[in-house]
C-alpha cells in the first residue's frame, strides 16, 4: 500500500535519506505520464506506483526488462518533478486524467503495470481505454492488489487492516506511521526522519484518501490478458484470492507468487521483473 521513494543502499550500508533525493527527479514533460528513452522496443510498459511511491520506484526497471520493453511510469501530482502539484484524492479524476494523457503517446503495442493502488488504477484506467480508444492496451499486470471486486479486499487496502474500519488517511500522525512501519517496504532511517515524514504524511493521506475514494461499480472487467503478481505473506493481498482476478477479465489470468509481503516488489524485484518481461514478450507482438 505504502512506500516512500528511496535510493536503496550502496556497498552494504543504508543511504542517508533528504528531501532532495525525493523531490528532484526529472520528467521529460510537466505532466503525469513519462517515457524513458528506447530503441527497437517491442512495447511499452506504463507502470503507475503504490501510495506514497513514485517513478524512483521503476528506476531499475528498463534495465531489468530488457530492450525489448520501453518503460513508462505515470507519477501522481505532489511528488518529485510534480511536488507542486496538488494532490488528486478523486479516483475517478485521476482514471481520467491518465487516460487523457496516455491516449496521445501510444504507437505500438503496450501494457499496464500497477503495485497496491497502482493496481487498482492500471486496471479501471485499461477498461476506460478499452471502451473508448482504438488502440487498446494488449496486457495488464497487477501487483500486491486482491481483486477489486472483493469486498473484504478493498477494506484491507483502504485501513491498512483487516480489523480496523478506520480508514488510513484519519490516523494521527504517529499511527499512520506505526502502520508504514508494519506493513514494511519504508526503511527505518525515513521514518525515523521527522523533516522527510513531514513532507510525505500529506502525499500518503492525500493517497489514502485516492484509495478510499474507489468504488468497484460492478460492471468493469477487462478483455485483455492479465499478469497478477503477488508476496506469498502479503495480508493486504492475499495469496489465496489471486486467482479471483478471473472474473475481472475475459481474458487469460496467470499469478505468479514470491517470497516475500505487501513489498515483495523491492525485495525480489529482479525475479518479478523477469516474470512481466517474460509474459510480455510472449503475448504481445509488433504491429
Amino acid at each position: 500500500m505504502y512506500i516512500l521513494s528511496h535510493n536503496g543502499a550502496q556497498n552494504g550500508k543504508a543511504c542517508q535519506p533528504s528531501i532532495r533525493a525525493y523531490v528532484a527527479l526529472r520528467r521529460t514533460r510537466n505532466n503525469l505520464v513519462s517515457l524513458t528513452p528506447a530503441n527497437r522496443h517491442r512495447c511499452t510498459l506504463f507502470c503507475i506506483h503504490h501510495a506514497g511511491g513514485g517513478a524512483a520506484v521503476f528506476r531499475n526497471w528498463p534495465r531489468l526488462l530488457g530492450p525489448s520493453i520501453q518503460v513508462g511510469t505515470v507519477v501522481l501530482p505532489g511528488r518529485e518533478a510534480l511536488v507542486n502539484q496538488p494532490p488528486l484524492t478523486d479516483f475517478a479524476i485521476a482514471v481520467e486524467r491518465i487516460c487523457g494523457e496516455l491516449v496521445s503517446m501510444v504507437d505500438r503495442p503496450y501494457a499496464l503495470f500497477g503495485h497496491s493502488l497502482g493496481a487498482t488504477l492500471a486496471f479501471e484506467v485499461t477498461c476506460r481505454l478499452e471502451q473508448s480508444v482504438p488502440h487498446a492496451p494488449s496486457c495488464l499486470v497487477v501487483s500486491g492488489c486482491g481483486p477489486v471486486h472483493l469486498k473484504d479486499v478493498n477494506t484491507r487496502m483502504q485501513s491498512g487492516s483487516a480489523d480496523s474500519d478506520l480508514m488510513s488517511s484519519t490516523l494521527a500522525d504517529s499511527e499512520l506511521v506505526q502502520l508504514l512501519h508494519r506493513m514494511g517496504g519504508t526503511p527505518p532511517e525515513v521514518l525515523r526522519n521527522h523533516e522527510m515524514m513531514q513532507h510525505f504524511l500529506p502525499i500518503i493521506r492525500a493517497d489514502s484518501r485516492l484509495q478510499e475514494n474507489y468504488r468497484w461499480d460492478g460492471r468493469s472487467r477487462s478483455g485483455c490478458s492479465i499478469l497478477v503478481l503477488g508476496g506469498k505473506n502479503d495480508q493486504f493481498a492475499k495469496s489465496e484470492e489471486l486467482q479471483e482476478w478471473r472474473a475481472l477479465t475475459t481474458g487469460e489470468v496467470v499469478v505468479r507468487t514470491f517470497d516475500g509481503g505487501h513489498f515483495f516488489i523491492l525485495s525480489r524485484e529482479a525475479d518479478a521483473c523477469r516474470a512481466i518481461a517474460e509474459f510480455l514478450n510472449e503475448r504481445i507482438r509488433e504491429r
